[in-house]
């Protein structure tokens, strides 16, 4: 092996690397379902936080939170539903923390079920009527017929889900098998690269230089060709690569395809929770109140459904200074002294006092 040969593969082994903590940062290989049967009074988004801090595993923050959804086709004893939150970390679970509402509501609540690396956990609800008893703005606590009832004040009741010592302990070769696979999706990468920017000529002469095929008799727009097919194999294959890490471990590839993805669901929702959205956005988060028809928290009211998923951390309350009301409606006398703050095509926002 030459020197320069050598210094070659030294800088390649380097850069990937330097690449493979972003890669694991982006794949977040540590994935933990979390089922839960589940049934509310009043239309809530429910919310499941994690921390992977081992020293203080109630440090939860808004970064690490994910919705849960209603699973369909899935049974569950009337009536319950089975709802299903996925949390993706960078490093193994040490604190979950469920909402299980956003504002006062009459709660039913079955077992939990965590799948993890380590397997399959449930929790029945008499382990959990002690941490629920313990949480924040939740009251009431029984067991009736298997089923665990609370009802929850305020607008941030939540409780801690005690972690059985099988997640909190993950084996150390699971741990380096996380790393070796994010490594060589990094080392596969950067190889791609130095090997689309040899066989083409790519370089800086102060200015980027027009890729030259290797073959004699090429032509410059052969060159571009050769050059986007390679880009578009290469953009195929490592594709196909995190789809087969996906399928044999517990990567997650949807992080990096919700990343090349538009905003797809921002077009699945009402116009008049997009330009919400547009408001927040230039306001900041703020607990907010809807006005009229789309304030109605039943089937009914698509906006209210909507906006409560798709405007947080801003949150549907009862009472705040901001409200959203539509274009040439009235406010109701309700909500006191308004002032118009912003104003888009179908909203208002107002800031009030009563």
């Amino acid at each position: 092996m030459t020197r320069q040969r050598a210094r070659t593969l030294l800088l390649l082994l380097v850069l990937s690397l330097l690449l493979a903590p972003w890669v694991h940062s982006i794949i977040k290989p540590y994935r933990m379902r979390v089922d839960m049967a589940y049934y509310h009074e009043i239309p809530t988004p429910i919310y499941v936080y994690h921390s992977n801090r081992k020293n203080t595993p109630t440090d939860f923050n808004d970064t690490q939170v994910e919705e849960m959804h209603i699973v369909r086709n899935q049974e569950a004893p009337p009536p319950l539903a089975l709802i299903r939150g996925i949390v993706r970390s960078t490093r193994p679970v040490s604190g979950l923390r469920i909402d299980p509402a956003t504002t006062p509501n009459q709660i039913q609540m079955g077992a939990i079920t965590l799948h993890t690396l380590t397997g399959v956990h449930t929790l029945t609800v008499q382990e959990l009527e002690p941490h629920v008893r313990a949480g924040n703005d939740i009251t009431n606590v029984r067991i009736d017929n298997g089923v665990l009832r609370f009802d929850t004040v305020g607008n941030d009741p939540n409780f801690l889900v005690p972690l059985p010592p099988d997640i909190l302990k993950v084996p150390q070769r699971v741990v380096n098998l996380n790393y070796l696979l994010a490594w060589f999706v990094s080392a596969s990468m950067v190889v791609f690269v130095a090997v689309v920017i040899r066989k083409h000529h790519l370089g800086f002469t102060g200015r980027f230089r027009r890729p030259l095929a290797l073959l004699d008799g090429s032509t410059a727009r052969g060159a571009w060709t050769g050059l986007a097919l390679d880009l578009a194999v290469g953009l195929v294959l490592i594709y196909m690569l995190l789809e087969f890490i996906q399928l044999y471990t517990h990567f997650d590839l949807s992080p990096v395809t919700q990343t090349l993805a538009k905003d797809g669901v921002g077009k699945a929702v009402p116009i008049e929770v997009r330009e919400m959205k547009a408001m927040v956005q230039r306001h900041g988060d703020h607990a907010f109140v809807l006005a009229g028809d789309m304030g109605k928290g039943d089937d009914e009211s698509e906006v209210f459904q909507r906006a409560t998923e798709y405007l947080y951390p801003s949150r549907i309350v009862h009472q705040s200074e901001w409200v959203f009301g539509r274009v040439n409606v009235p406010l109701e006398p309700r909500f006191g002294q308004c002032q118009p703050v912003d104003k888009t095509t179908n909203i208002v926002l107002y800031a009030c006092r009563p």
